[in-house]
């Protein structure tokens, strides 16, 4: 008797543990393929991205190519106006005013250089101690311009920012000219597009997400949609990640 309620305990709470899922950290980082000292930390963020190495954690690993070094005789295909933009912005809600790359962005707040392999874990554990929430996000269409994306936003994100970003993984250059010469570069999940919207009520929200038009060519297989709830260039109240092809 004894043996058999010991069995309906187990089957009881197997569901509940299996229920628990790690909590979204997003690491942001600010690199460009002009900078000398930004290869190390692509391979950082592309370690955590694919060994996950933080209990509790859901690593979202974005990397966002800033323009700011091109005139060292290098234009980095993947870098935007807009990641410098936000990079500075970042800085100025800090109030710390550092901007550089390699720098990572911890859930929108915490900052470190980001070819600091220690530093940036233990800025993610501190993260996975002050879970944020999970967005349910999936993609409802897609077509040969872009993808549309369904989110589901609760009722404290009225006025904040939604930031959508479409990922991928698996890129890499052949650098000619400036302090990278010669090299190959393997970068970390590197955002191809990003798209932000006020949330007004709470419920799904539908955006459309443009595919690159840009050289290289898209990979869906290797694409992840990565959603944001933040205050403005602040901290990331919520996130949530679903492959591309989860629409297909």
């Amino acid at each position: 008797m004894r043996i058999f309620l010991s069995l309906i305990a187990l089957f009881v709470t197997m569901p509940l543990a299996s229920a628990v899922q790690p909590t979204p950290v997003v690491v942001e980082l600010f690199t460009s393929e002009g900078c000398s000292s930004c290869p190390p930390a692509d391979d950082v963020l592309r370690r955590l991205a694919e060994q996950q190495p933080i209990a509790g954690a859901e690593i979202i690993a974005i990397g966002e190519h800033v323009d700011y070094w091109d005139y060292l005789g290098w234009p980095d295909r993947f870098a935007t106006a807009g990641f410098s933009e936000l990079q500075r912005n970042y800085a100025r809600t800090r109030r710390d005013g550092r901007v550089h790359t390699p720098q990572v962005v911890v859930n929108g707040q915490a900052m470190a250089v980001g070819n600091r392999e220690s530093t940036v874990k233990a800025l993610a554990r501190n993260a996975a101690r002050q879970p944020i929430d999970r967005l349910p996000v999936r993609v409802v269409s897609q077509d040969s311009d872009a993808l549309t994306i369904e989110v589901t936003v609760p009722e404290s994100a009225r006025g904040l920012e939604l930031r959508a970003l479409l990922v991928e993984r698996g890129l890499s250059t052949a650098v000619r000219h400036g302090e990278n010469a010669g090299k190959r570069l393997a970068h970390a999940p590197t955002a191809r597009s990003v798209v932000s919207q006020r949330v007004g009520d709470a419920g799904v929200m539908q955006l459309t997400v443009p595919l690159p038009t840009s050289a290289p060519e898209f990979v869906a297989d290797n694409g992840e949609l990565v959603v944001l709830i933040q205050r403005q260039a602040g901290a990331v109240l919520a996130a949530g990640q679903v492959a591309v092809l989860a629409g297909r």
